[in-house]
This record gives structure tokens, C-alpha cells and sequence, in this order.
């Protein structure tokens, strides 16, 4: 076949009719079809474009039992140990999110910090509103990050780790433990909402009080709610 194609130049394949050369070739030889019995699928069910990447959610620090009984050096000491191991430098980039406001309602801002593989770093400030909550001020913040690591050109080669402060609820729930996150647990029987309860109604309040009473009733419970860092 080489000579038969190489020998005249006059008869060198030229693109436009190799198919013809081909078939002319096939058929002087006879050689047997090898053509497959089923024609190739033009599609794939999970094109590589198409695949979700792999998410895991983090929710724990080995060695930190309660934030509040450990001192801040402890704590960093434990959250830094945890990194380096599992989530090595040179190897991910790390973003730092935060967000918060004013009496946990007002004058909202967050705040990320991106430290890249190459050891650079960027820092980024945003306002999330006068009117905001704790909750809007940290979603806010998170968004931000995802934004600029998306269109960040390092995070095609990169693993990314989004570390927050944030609470991430795991159903429906309370914190607590004890029950459903409920009107009725919220606002008459968390105790982890105690405290708050006390300051906003120093006397006891029945429950359609706080749902349906007056203006001023009604106002006291969405301070309270916004207070205590809830959605509803």
C-alpha cells in the first residue's frame, strides 16, 4: 500500500480524495470490512464538562470541644494544625470569609481573604446594607468569595477550601437538640435562647401574645429574631 501510494508522485494522496484512495484500495485487495457492527454514540451521559465536582462540608476541628470553654491561642493552634494537614498550601487555595452587623441588624459588612498557591493574597471589603443581619452580612461574604474564585484563572489547576465561621444547620432541628426549630421552641422554649428571652420580655409572655399581639408586641419579636441570628 506504501508503494502503491509513494512510488509516482503524480498518484500521492492529497486530501481531497483520500476516501476515494481508500475505497479503491479496500476494494483491489479485498480486504474484509472492519467496520463496526454498531455506529459510535455521539454523546456520552456525563461529558466531562457536565460533572460535578466534589463537595465535602467540614463541620469539625479535631481537638476543639466547645469554643467557649478554650482559650484563642488553643483554638488557632488546633484550627492551624488541622490545615496544614488537610489542606496543605501548596496545593489549595484558602479562602477566609466573615460577616456581621451592628447590634445583628444594622450596618452590615463582611470581609474575605483569599490566600492563593503562589503565597500571594487578596483581601476584598463589602457593605451587605443598613438594614442587615448577621446571617445577610456572612451569605454575602461567601457569595463574594465563590465569585472571584470562579473567575480566578489559579483555580483551574487548584482545590479550593472555603473556610466561614458561618452555623450550617443539618435539618430541621434546633441547635439545642432538643426539638424542632419551631415557632413555639424559638420563642418559648430553646435553651439556648434563654437569655434573650429574659432581655426582650423581662415578664412572661404567652405565645399569640408574641404572634399576634399588638404593633409594639410584634416589634419586640422580630428584634428578638433578628437578634438571635434566626431566619424565618
Amino acid at each position: 500500500m506504501c508503494k502503491l501510494v509513494t512510488n509516482n508522485p503524480r498518484k500521492r494522496l492529497k486530501r481531497t480524495n483520500f476516501t476515494t484512495s481508500a475505497q479503491q484500495i479496500h476494494k483491489s485487495f479485498e480486504l474484509p470490512d472492519l467496520r463496526p457492527d454498531t455506529p459510535l454514540q455521539s454523546s456520552i451521559d456525563w461529558p466531562p464538562w457536565n460533572q460535578q465536582s466534589q463537595k465535602e462540608i467540614v463541620k469539625d476541628i479535631d481537638g476543639v470541644t466547645s469554643k467557649k470553654s478554650m482559650i484563642k491561642r488553643e483554638l488557632h493552634c488546633l484550627t492551624q494544625n488541622m490545615l496544614d494537614k488537610k489542606y496543605p498550601s501548596y496545593y489549595w487555595i484558602i479562602a477566609f470569609t466573615d460577616g456581621s452587623a451592628s447590634e445583628a441588624v444594622q450596618d452590615g459588612g463582611g470581609g474575605v481573604y483569599i490566600k492563593w498557591t503562589d503565597n500571594s493574597s487578596s483581601k476584598i471589603s463589602i457593605q451587605t446594607g443598613k438594614y442587615s443581619t448577621n446571617y445577610k452580612a456572612e451569605a454575602e461574604a461567601l457569595q463574594e468569595a465563590a465569585k472571584v474564585l470562579v473567575n480566578s484563572e489559579a483555580t483551574h489547576h487548584a482545590k479550593v477550601v472555603l473556610l466561614t465561621d458561618a452555623r450550617i444547620g443539618d435539618g430541621p432541628n434546633c441547635w439545642c437538640g432538643t426539638n424542632r426549630q419551631d415557632a413555639q421552641h424559638v420563642l418559648q422554649d430553646c435553651p439556648l435562647l434563654d437569655d434573650a428571652r429574659l432581655k426582650y420580655w423581662p415578664e412572661p409572655r404567652e405565645m399569640n401574645q408574641k404572634l399576634y399581639g399588638s404593633a409594639l408586641q410584634l416589634g419586640i419579636t422580630a428584634e428578638f429574631i433578628y437578634a438571635s441570628d434566626l431566619t424565618i
